[in-house]
């Protein structure tokens, strides 16, 4: 009932009727109908609206440490704000470098490994003393090829002066080595000592860029540490492939790479060419190469199971 003196407005929002009253009237259930129609009108309800049966935000799993979902994930699997900060941006040419060092140090590293295994006087007494080894046609026993080619192995890999292998001589007081073989033996002590120093500078890299980097990039490091490996192997696929279609020509060819033409032939009657003579080399370089290939294998099996343990780590549990 309304009074009849009253204003147009005023009559107005008396006559209407309080929405909030009459549906609370109808009973709690229907009240609680109104809320939900009023929560989903709102911008707020309808983002939050969902179809039944689907989780809610508030009860959604929440995400798991170290998960890779995320698009701002980093190799390591812990996520980062979507907001790129300068510092972040500034980390991208330290990840790759380090990646590639890693990458580089293993073929580096096992090359020099299984170099420096075989040059040493166990070898040599090794292949001295196998079945089958040819014998030296102008009389070194073994224990005289021995002596020699101890010799030989030392001065390559110390810092001693041409001297060294200059002065070996036979009880007559002449020179075992002759002016040129002591020269070539000097360029193969460069040649060797350079590259011995370089992947033992690339190891050490790896091994401080691992120590800096490995809580942020572990995963990257290992990864690029495996491709190393299977790049090594097939390098040396290629490698096998053309000794064995022609040694000699694959070992001039190595040879010219790094000396002179001219200053790494010898008679047969020198004495480096009856201390290693070509089955030596040959022997040589297929103990390099096996040792370079069962180094590539421990890396790929020992990372494969180390970025296997990693995903379980990251992985939620269900």
């Amino acid at each position: 009932m309304t009074t009849t003196g009253d204003s147009g407005p005023h009559r107005a929002a008396r006559t209407e009727p309080d929405q909030g009253n009459e549906w609370s009237r109808l009973g709690p259930a229907v009240a609680r109908t109104q809320d939900d129609v009023r929560s989903s009108e709102s911008p707020a309800g309808r983002s939050s609206s969902a179809p039944a049966g689907a989780e809610s935000s508030s009860t959604k799993r929440a995400p798991v440490a170290g998960s890779t979902s995320s698009p701002w994930a980093d190799g390591n699997g812990s996520t980062k704000s979507s907001t790129m900060t300068s510092k972040g941006r500034s980390s991208g040419p330290w990840q790759v470098l380090s990646r590639l060092i890693v990458g580089l140090a293993v073929p580096l590293g096992l090359l020099a490994l299984s170099v420096r295994l075989v040059a040493s006087p166990l070898f040599l007494w090794i292949e001295y003393h196998r079945p089958g080894f040819p014998s030296d046609e102008y009389g070194f026993d073994a224990g005289e090829r021995m002596s020699l080619g101890s010799q030989g192995v030392d001065y390559i890999l110390n810092w001693a002066p041409p001297s060294f292998l200059g002065d070996v001589r036979t009880a007559n007081g002449v020179p075992w080595f002759t002016s040129d073989e002591v020269s070539h033996m000097t360029d193969v002590k460069g040649v060797l000592q350079v590259g011995l120093g370089l992947a033992l500078v690339t190891v050490l890299l790896a091994a401080l860029f691992w120590l800096l980097r490995h809580r942020k990039d572990a995963t990257g490091l290992i990864r690029a540490a495996v491709w190393g490996a299977w790049g090594t192997l097939l390098l040396l696929a290629v490698l096998v492939v053309l000794a064995v279609l022609g040694w000699s020509t694959f070992f001039a060819e190595f040879h010219s790479l790094f000396f002179a033409d001219g200053t790494w032939t010898f008679s047969a009657s020198d004495t480096l060419i009856r201390l290693y003579p070509t089955q030596f080399w040959i022997d040589a370089a297929a103990s390099v190469a096996a040792l370079t290939v069962l180094g590539c294998l421990v890396v790929i099996v020992s990372g494969y199971r180390s970025l296997r343990r990693r995903r379980k780590a990251v992985t939620p549990q269900r």
